[in-house]
């Protein structure tokens, strides 16, 4: 065992799986984070010692080798590159978001896209994409892939929280077996599969004739840094050896704290609420907040805060997971995701959620009308749906539905309107539309996004871009014209994933914050086996 330091003034990056062993363990490509915030990726001879920079590769994510160790690839964002260590720039492969990926002696790279979790294939010579159909976990299911040495089975993560683990599949068949009950990234290495449970890296002897396990498995680091969404253990293997290098973990998973930003991006006030924070909903009069709370033990709460007595109370405790909490018009009610159900909290008394709508599908709270209606979104067998649902009626409605993923629909403050984020165009695009008869839709983002939200006048929507950066579009959807603005970059905040909420008198964002820790060096174990 040794220890492998970043160059100076740089740590690991921790939002990923930011580090990669070539196929011979001989060399090690990462992402680097600089003293200036800056994302860069870099190799290391592991038996020379300094690591150099590799050109034009800012804002890199999540390496992996070429089969042959010739090249490294990596995500950045919108597109997945590819170069050789000695190239003056890295290619474009593909314009796509994605996360993961593995690349097999056919020239085939297999990858997580981020806008629909499906599993994706791509020519690394053409940039030809396409869908891997994989029956048994419809949509919503890749957060990691690995081939295995034959190149046509490969291994797939699922968070799916009806059908997590990890998953044996293969190259054209829809077919894929359970192989372990956990939520982990899962790597081929030297005659096993190396995935965590917790903090503890684990190696499990595989046959790869048989594709069935041939022993139990032994422990070979502990603890492993993990992150949540994705449920990932942050560490590397080489294929052909045993050989690992992983981020030495603390036992806790990876905190945010609650911060307020002005539209600058300078921070204006930190609230003090710190943890594993999700999915925040501000009161009209931006003094209370509704968040997830998220532990180990109970996956998701729901919490009210008072933001200007710093009170605060638990609102749910159930262990399935609880989360996008969201206001009634009179703020009496909390309307949430129970998964895979809808659920509706009386805040004025002690008794238990009421369910509010059921099916075996998984589903997420977005938004409630003026007038008290509740939008939510369905994930179906194949794509994501928006409904909502009128409490005066009881019924559910379908909005929108189709073969693309269409969530996180938003009322406009008139309630006349919803915004509402589509993978029409192969990624998170955001649209427009009126409510509730879609009778005029408009795109707001032109490089995509997620997340978004009405400044509370309505002349205003707010995104995260697919490089995290936080946009402002103006609206006048009273002009007779094009009611929508040109987007404007407002400021780049460590957010976690994409959730923001804007102040109501919108000149404040509210985001969950990510408190990285200054990861300097990793851990190199051979022979581990």
């Amino acid at each position: 065992m040794s220890e492998i330091s970043t160059v100076a003034g740089a740590s690991f990056g921790v939002l990923g799986v930011d580090l990669a062993l070539s196929p011979d363990g001989t060399r090690l490509a990462y992402a680097a984070i600089d003293a200036d915030g800056n994302r860069k990726l870099y190799l290391r001879t592991l038996s020379a010692g300094a690591a150099q920079e590799l050109p034009g590769t800012e804002g890199a994510l999540e390496p992996f080798w070429s089969p042959d160790g010739e090249e490294i690839a990596f995500h950045t964002g919108t597109h997945l590159k590819r170069m050789a260590p000695n190239d003056p720039q890295p290619r474009i492969v593909v314009e796509v978001v994605g996360a993961s990926g593995s690349w097999n002696r056919a020239g085939v790279i297999l990858l997580c896209s981020y806008a629909t979790s499906d599993v994706l294939s791509v020519d690394v010579e053409t940039g030809v994409l396409g869908n891997v159909e994989i029956d048994v976990l419809g949509s919503a299911s890749c957060d990691s892939v690995d081939f295995l040495p034959d190149g046509e089975h490969f291994l797939v993560e699922s968070t799916d929280a009806e059908k997590a683990g990890i998953y044996l599949a293969r190259l054209g068949s829809p077919e894929a077996r359970l192989l372990v009950d956990l939520k982990s990234n899962a790597v081929y290495s030297a005659g096993h599969v190396l995935y965590h449970d917790g903090p503890r890296l684990l190696a499990r002897p595989f046959d790869t004739e048989a594709l069935e396990f041939s022993a139990a498995p032994i422990v070979v680091a502990d603890p492993v840094f993990e992150t949540n969404f994705p449920f990932h253990g942050l560490f590397t293997a080489a294929r052909d050896r045993a050989r690992i290098v992983y981020l030495e973990g603390t036992g806790e998973p990876l905190k945010t704290e609650m911060v307020w930003f002005d539209r600058d991006g300078n921070v204006v006030e930190r609230t003090g609420i710190v943890g594993d924070l999700y999915n925040p909903r501000l009161s009209g009069d931006g003094r209370r907040l509704l968040l997830d709370v998220s532990t180990y033990e109970t996956e998701g709460d729901i919490w009210i805060f008072d933001l200007v007595r710093g009170s605060s109370r638990r609102l749910t405790d159930h262990p399935i997971d609880e989360s996008q909490p969201q206001w009634s018009p009179d703020e009496q009610t909390v309307y949430f995701f129970r998964t895979p159900d809808v659920y509706a909290q009386d805040l004025r008394g002690s008794g238990s959620p009421e369910l509010v709508h059921a099916t075996e599908f998984e589903k997420g709270t977005s938004s409630v009308s003026p007038g008290g209606i509740l939008a939510f979104h369905e994930h179906g067998e194949t794509s994501s749906d928006i409904l909502y649902y009128d409490p005066s009626t009881g019924t559910v409605t379908e909005w929108l539905a189709g073969p693309d993923n269409e969530e996180e629909a938003e009322f406009s403050p008139d309630g006349e309107w919803l915004v509402y984020q589509s993978t029409e165009t192969g990624r998170w695009e955001i649209y427009i539309d009126s409510f509730p008869q879609r009778t005029e839709r408009f795109r707001v983002s032109s490089d995509g996004g997620t997340n978004a939200t009405w400044s509370a006048d309505g002349r205003e929507i707010f995104f995260v871009s697919p490089t995290g950066e936080l946009v402002s579009v103006p609206m006048d959807l009273a002009s007779e014209s094009r009611p929508v603005g040109e987007p404007r970059v407002l400021f780049r905040p460590k957010i976690r994933r994409d959730m923001f909420e804007p102040h109501p008198d919108g000149d404040r964002f509210l985001v969950v914050t990510r408190i990285d820790p200054e990861i300097d060096h990793a851990i190199l174990v051979d022979d581990w086996d």
